[in-house]
C-alpha cells in the first residue's frame, strides 16, 4: 500500500508540474509566436527587426524564470522522501537567517526587528526547514513597502512553536490572500517586474507541507502583512519518530 501510495503521489506531482508548465508557458510562447510572425513581414527593416529581436529575448527570459520557478517547486514537493530528521532550534536558525539580511534591509532603508528567544525546539530537517524560514523572510524584504519595517518573532506555549513574520505593504487587499501561495501569481502583470514570479510563498507552502508545519497568511491591518508558521514542540526524542503536523487554534 504504501510503495502504491507513493508512486501515486509522485505521478500526481509530475501531472500537476506538466499542467503548470503548459498553463504558465502557452502565453509567452503565443506572444512569441506573434512576434515572428511579423519579423517574417519586416525582415527587410533593421530597425523593426532590432526591436522585435530585444522582445523575443526579454520574453525567452521570462520563460526561463518560469520554468527555474516550477523546478524548484518540484524540487521542494519532492524532498519528502530524503528528510534527515534532528533536533533543530527554530529560534536560533531564524536569528540567524534574519541577521544574514540585515544589508538588503538597510539599502532599501527597512527597520528589521524581532525577537526569537532560544531554545524553540522541533524535530525536523534542518536544511529544509532553514530553507522554509529563508523564504518567508526573503519575501516580507522583498515585498516590504520601501521605507517601511519588517518584524519576526519566535514564540512557544510549549505544544507549539510560531514563527511570525509581518512586513509593511500598500498593494494586498483581503481578496488577494487566497491567491499568495499560486505559484507565479502576482498581483498586478502590468505594473509588477516579471522577473519576480511569486515563487517565494508557493515555495514556502511546500516546504511546510513537507515538514508538517501550518502556514497561514493574513492582513493583520490594512497596511501590514502577516506569515505564521506552526511547528510541533519537542518533547520527547522517543514520541517523535518524523514531522508531525500541526494545526492553529
Amino acid at each position: 500500500n504504501r510503495l502504491l501510495e507513493h508512486l501515486q503521489s509522485a505521478f500526481e506531482r509530475e501531472r500537476r508540474f506538466t499542467s503548470d508548465a503548459a498553463h504558465e508557458l502557452s502565453t509567452p510562447i503565443a506572444e512569441l509566436r506573434a512576434l515572428t510572425d511579423v519579423a517574417l513581414r519586416w525582415r527587410d527593416d533593421p530597425a523593426v527587426t532590432a526591436d522585435l529581436a530585444a522582445k523575443a529575448n526579454a520574453i525567452a527570459q521570462q520563460m526561463e524564470r518560469i520554468v527555474r520557478v516550477l523546478l524548484s517547486l518540484a524540487r521542494a514537493e519532492n524532498c519528502r522522501a530524503d528528510m534527515q530528521i534532528s533536533a533543530v532550534d527554530v529560534a536560533l536558525v531564524t536569528r540567524e537567517l534574519a541577521e544574514t539580511l540585515r544589508t538588503r534591509c538597510a539599502a532599501r532603508n527597512l527597520g528589521l526587528r524581532g525577537t526569537a528567544d532560544s531554545p524553540a525546539m522541533t524535530e525536523t530537517d534542518p536544511t529544509l526547514v532553514r530553507a522554509l524560514l529563508f523564504n518567508i523572510l526573503d519575501n516580507a524584504v522583498e515585498h516590504s513597502s520601501p521605507g517601511g519595517a519588517m518584524e519576526y518573532s519566535v514564540t512557544s506555549d510549549g505544544a507549539v512553536i510560531r514563527v511570525v513574520v509581518s512586513n509593511t505593504q500598500r498593494s494586498l487587499a483581503p481578496e488577494d490572500l487566497p491567491h499568495l501561495f499560486e505559484p507565479l501569481w502576482r498581483k498586478d502583470t502590468a505594473r509588477t517586474d516579471s522577473s519576480h514570479c511569486g515563487v517565494g510563498l508557493a515555495l514556502v507552502k511546500a516546504y511546510a507541507e513537507a515538514l508538517g508545519a501550518t502556514v497561514r497568511a493574513e492582513l493583520a491591518a490594512p497596511e501590514l502583512f502577516r506569515v505564521t508558521i506552526a511547528f510541533a514542540v519537542l518533547r520527547n526524542r522517543n514520541e517523535i519518530s518524523g514531522a508531525q503536523r500541526v494545526r492553529f487554534a
